[in-house]
């Protein structure tokens, strides 16, 4: 345990210090980190949290996408979900510190954190609605914006999807509409057909009983 928490400290050291010398090596450690940060013990877990903070907060822009691959892959279903709920931190950090970079990697991201939404973890669950709601934030399309939390609302709460639709159907759209605002909105117009269908369906087996 020593070691790695020595490894990790000196991780954070190297990131807050020269930064701009080492990000290409610090980033590529990320997910180790990431893995770390479901260590069964907390001094190693605790220092996974910092070195990963020191990391994303100190690296540039260009490295954005590269991480937001590492993240997908320490929030799947089988890593502790620790080191889930950092990898969704990290995305929501980027809400903050790159923008620019998380808009254009919306159509990856949304699909990867929407499930996590509905995880039966809360730690996991909460983590990725706040990484969600700051996706929703870099959107850029002001004729959407309004309606971030029924998107939100959408995903946890399916029955309330024709509802959704409705209002969303009634939305005047005037901004030429962006893949960061389309991948928001597709997954919405997804579930609303699934549940039309559904429905559908259910009217004919009910119509032939």
């Amino acid at each position: 345990m020593a070691e790695v928490v020595e490894t990790l400290n000196a991780v954070t050291t190297l990131a807050k210090g020269d930064m701009k010398r080492a990000e290409a090596v610090l980033c590529t450690l990320l997910p180790l980190i990431l893995t770390q940060a479901g260590n069964k013990q907390k001094p190693c877990r605790e220092a996974a949290v910092v070195a990963c903070n020191a990391i994303v907060d100190g690296m540039g822009s260009n490295c954005v996408r590269e991480v937001i691959h590492y993240c997908f892959g320490a929030m799947d279903i089988k890593q502790n979900f620790q080191s889930r709920v950092l990898a969704l931190n990290v995305i929501s950090k980027f809400g903050d510190t790159a923008a620019d970079q998380l808009g254009t990697a919306l159509p990856e991201v949304v699909p990867e954190v929407t499930p996590c939404m509905t995880d039966v973890k809360k730690d996991v669950a909460n983590a990725a609605i706040a990484a969600m709601s700051a996706s929703c934030d870099v959107i850029g399309n002001r004729d959407i914006e309004h309606m971030t939390s029924n998107i939100l609302r959408s995903i946890t709460h399916p029955k309330e999807v024709p509802e959704i639709m409705h209002a969303l159907a009634g939305v005047t759209f005037v901004q030429s509409v962006q893949s960061p605002a389309l991948a928001m909105v597709t997954p919405l117009l997804v579930r609303g057909l699934k549940r039309s269908e559904e429905r559908r369906v259910g009217k004919e087996c009910r119509s032939r009983w």
